[in-house]
């Protein structure tokens, strides 16, 4: 596989990325943005605010998921997740319970309702998931799914706070 050395802009004149080219803040601050752009389509269509269809998609494959857990998880601030997790509730998508364990601790599972949206959003995810990696052979899309996991896995566990803007990185 050939690195690419250079972007072209919106105007179609070429950007010279040097040792962007193999800088990760770069790449993945840029990777954010396009993305983002690019999930929007299906939360407008399914009606959904950011931090939703991931929240859904982690409850889903974890039933009775902490929240503190559940933020963790998709590296959002605790209270973040509670305002997401609260609308989530009033929306019928998610229950929350109280663990016998732990009276302080809610307990995430999808509702009905919350099984049947996450049923619907998973082929639109896997369309665009698709989509975006047609171009790239199965090969390289295992050897990045396999880095980019192992990269999450490793900060994950270094992450101690959120810095107060993480637009700005």
């Amino acid at each position: 596989m050939v690195r690419v050395t250079k972007l072209a802009t919106s105007s179609g004149l070429e950007v010279e990325l040097g040792p962007l080219s193999g800088d990760l803040l770069f790449l993945a601050r840029n990777l954010h943005i396009l993305l983002r752009g690019e999930s929007f389509s299906i939360r407008q269509n399914m009606g959904m605010e950011a931090g939703v269809i991931a929240i859904l998609s982690v409850v889903w494959l974890n039933p009775g998921i902490s929240q503190n857990e559940l933020a963790s998880a998709i590296v959002l601030r605790k209270a973040a997740v509670t305002k997401l997790v609260k609308k989530m509730e009033a929306d019928g998508l998610l229950s929350r319970r109280r663990t016998s364990h732990d009276r302080r601790t809610n307990s995430l599972m999808l509702t009905e309702k919350g099984q049947q949206t996450i049923a619907k959003i998973r082929p639109m995810t896997a369309t665009l998931q698709h989509q975006l990696f047609e171009p790239i052979d199965a090969e390289e899309k295992e050897v990045f799914f396999d880095v980019l996991t192992n990269l999450v896995a490793q900060l994950s566990g270094r992450v101690a706070a959120f810095p107060e803007d993480d637009e700005e990185d």
